[in-house]
Parts: C-alpha cells; structure tokens; sequence
C-alpha cells in the first residue's frame, strides 16, 4: 500500500516536472513574441501619444523616449543607396535652415498624408511630396488646407505648369483660411546627389503667394517621373519659420529607388 503511494507521489511529481518545464519553454517563446511586438509598436505608440497629447510636454517625453530608446531615430547619416532598405520604418532626412538636421521616421498614415516625428520634438505631415502641417515643441506652426488639387504635384509632367489657391491657417497667431497662391512649373531635369549617388530627377518650381502676409517663396521639389514619387523637397510656408530640406531615405511606398 505504502509503495503504491510513493509511486502515485513519485509520478505526480514526474508529471509536474515536465508540466513545469513545457511552461518554461512557452514563457521564453512568449517573452520573445512580446519584446518583438513591443519594438515593432514602440514607435507606433509614441506617435499615437505626440498626436493625441499635442500640447503635453509629459506625452512628448514618453513618446521621445520609446522612440529614442528602439534606435530608430538618428543625427549622424552615412548609408550608401544599396543599405538603405534595411532601415526599419520608412524615413526622411530632414536639414532646418536654423542649422540643425536630423531624421523623422514615419509614424503612422492616414488619408491626410504621412505624419512624421524626429528626436527634439518636431513633426510634419507630408501630402503628395508638400510639407502641409509643421509642429515645433507641441505648437502648430501652421496648417495648408487639403484639397483634392493636391495631387497636381504628383501629376505634372515635364513642361507643364498650373495655377492653384490654396488656404492656409496660423493658429500660433490667429490667422485662419488665408488665401495661397501657387504657381507650379516643371520646365527641367536636374541631377541630384541623393544616397551618395547622382540621380536625375524632374525639377518642380512652385511659387507661393500669400499677399496677407506680404509673403514671397519658391518651393522646389525633385520627383521621378517614371513613379511620380518626390524624393527630395526645399519648402516654406510662413514667414519667419524654418525652411524645410528633406530628403527620402527609405519610401513609404513600393516604388523603386530612381
């Protein structure tokens, strides 16, 4: 009686053993699945909180952390064309006429555009290859009005030129719904210097007007005509704020590398 005992003992505890170890298998696999999930949606998750704490300087340092901290947001660039695919989440890089330059990494889509974020706090979004919203430190600098004559960038081919009104809004200083007067003109091919690597690419000026603001500037933006895609821009908007150079580093769509 007592050795059926121990036995029916001996084999629970057998039982257990290897119920303990299937255990410690799947907590290692699960522990792997999250911190990938974590690294894959860290910097989704810092996106979500610098555009739902826009004005919440605690949000902006948690969201500058958890992208800071995966390594997907850096100063120093020094990648050849053939290495740029291996980047982790489409990216631009990004030099203010303040002197400062940087990369943003895409932080999510939507029908508006592309919303991207950098290291110290600055965001834009990007529409058809324009710069149509610009944050600093929280702070809207200033907002273009979306219009389905957006897509004219993406559109206009060699040789051709069109004229648009556009609106724009300054909340910073209560100015809304100002008229923008573009003129577009795409009369040249240019060569770049893009990844290292020389590239020709279509030209595109664009004349902004804004007479409220006694506001004068041309745009300039580089696109592939074979996939109409801009891979590099120079853009203002508004007196007195940045000039905007940015650079394509890895696309947000599959188009191929000019």
């Amino acid at each position: 009686m007592l050795k059926l005992k121990i036995t029916a003992y001996l084999g629970r505890f057998f039982i257990f053993i290897k119920m303990f170890k299937f255990f410690l298998f799947f907590k290692k696999k699960i522990q792997k699945l999250c911190n990938g999930l974590i690294n894959y949606f860290g910097l989704v998750l810092s996106a979500l909180l610098l555009s739902s704490c826009a004005t919440n300087n605690s949000g902006f340092n948690l969201a500058e952390k958890l992208s800071s901290s995966y390594g997907l947001l850096f100063d120093d660039y020094d990648m050849k064309k053939d290495e740029l695919p291996q980047l982790s989440y489409s990216t631009l890089l990004v030099e203010l006429s303040n002197g400062s330059d940087f990369s943003m990494v895409l932080g999510y889509l939507n029908a508006d555009g592309q919303q991207w974020f950098s290291r110290d706090l600055f965001s834009i979004l990007t529409n058809n290859g324009r710069v149509v919203q610009a944050y600093k430190m929280g702070e809207e600098v200033y907002s273009l009005h979306l219009t389905e004559s957006n897509i004219d960038l993406f559109n206009i081919e060699y040789q051709q030129d069109s004229e648009l009104v556009k609106r724009i809004d300054l909340p910073a200083k209560k100015r809304f719904s100002l008229p923008v007067y573009l003129k577009v003109e795409a009369n040249s091919f240019e060569e770049r210097q893009l990844w290292k690597t020389p590239v020709k690419l279509l030209r595109i000026e664009e004349h902004v007007s804004i007479p409220s603001l006694n506001f004068e500037h041309t745009n300039i933006y580089w696109k592939d005509p074979k996939t109409n895609f801009i891979w590099e821009s120079v853009q203002q908007w508004t007196p007195g704020s940045d000039v905007i150079h940015y650079k394509v580093l890895k696309p947000w769509l599959g188009v191929a590398y000019p």
